[in-house]
């Protein structure tokens, strides 16, 4: 059994505790995530199963997608609601004009530091535990792409001001960082309130089942039709079909050669796929001028020999 499952993760466990339940109610071993969660967020946590899970640095490549509530007003130390309060600030006279008047300022490619309450690691260990030790280290500047920004609604709250947000960025993003720099930006603090991710992995909201709606499926017996084939799950990525003799120099790891360029080919990740159109291995592309370049990534399920 392989492919990749689109789960909805309630608020609360965490995403390894998501991938414990999905072996247990699966029956499979070999289970990884792709992405990970707060455990307070909710939302698109892509499951790869079996050999899928050799896809998952591949399933970052897609923008995410997050629906959150932006709190101004106030400051912690984990820059969300569950953390210590270092400070408060009237931002009930905000409107929400003076929101979108900064957003551009954190649209595109931006710096921002990493949350200290974060599983990043400095010097071997992670900057949640150096936190929990009251410990000061510097925090890393990730340089992140923020590709899009909706206020989808907005209200005062006595001292604060919430807006309810919509934003599409690139992996790697943190939204609390976004959030407390957004606050700074306006000089009233702000921090990350309930937070559920819509889309991941290529992989929408929508598509994706409850843990109770898994365990429903499994019991019915059908796993194989709720998960998405590996071809299917990368099918953002562009695909490049071998004919038989390449893919029998695939089966010994010998990559395809070059080939003419065609005109809408891109450099980067790219399916290598069987006639059948199943997913054979993943390759990186080079494009120069008229000729295509590819070297081998990935091996993966490669049709056994017949006959």
């Amino acid at each position: 059994m392989t492919g990749v499952l689109g789960l909805l993760k309630p608020p609360g466990p965490t995403s390894l505790d998501m991938v414990a339940m999905v072996r247990s109610v699966t029956g499979q071993r070999r289970v990884g995530h792709a992405g990970t969660l707060d455990p307070e967020a909710a939302g698109v946590l892509p499951i790869c199963v079996g050999t899928a899970t050799r896809l998952a640095d591949y399933l970052h490549i897609p923008s995410k997608t997050y629906v959150f509530q932006l709190v101004l007003g106030l400051c912690t130390d984990t820059d969300d609601l569950t953390g210590k309060v270092l400070a408060e600030t009237n931002a009930g006279t905000l409107s929400a004009s003076d929101l979108t008047g900064v957003l551009p300022r954190f649209t595109g490619w931006i710096e921002q530091s990493v949350p200290r309450f974060s599983a990043r690691k400095h010097h071997g260990d992670r900057l949640f535990r150096y936190a929990r030790r009251q410990e000061v280290v510097p925090l890393p500047v990730a340089r992140v792409c923020v590709e899009s920004w909706e206020l989808i609604a907005w209200r005062c709250a006595g001292r604060r001001s919430l807006a309810l947000c919509r934003v599409r960025c690139m992996s790697g993003t943190y939204i609390r960082s976004l959030c407390r720099d957004i606050g700074l930006a306006l000089g009233v603090g702000a921090v990350m309130g309930p937070l559920v991710r819509v889309m991941a992995g290529g992989i929408t909201a929508s598509t994706c089942l409850t843990p109770r709606e898994l365990e429903e499926a499994v019991s019915a017996g059908a796993l194989s039709h709720v998960l998405l084939s590996p071809s299917e799950a990368l099918r953002f990525l562009p695909a490049v079909v071998l004919d038989p003799a390449e893919v029998a120099h695939l089966q010994h790891g010998i990559c395809p050669g070059p080939r003419r360029a065609a005109r809408d080919d891109m450099a980067g990740a790219v399916r290598l796929l069987g006639t059948d159109h199943s997913l054979l291995g993943i390759a990186e592309r080079s494009v120069d001028g008229a000729v295509a370049t590819l070297q081998l990534r990935k091996v993966l399920m490669v049709p056994q020999k017949t006959g």
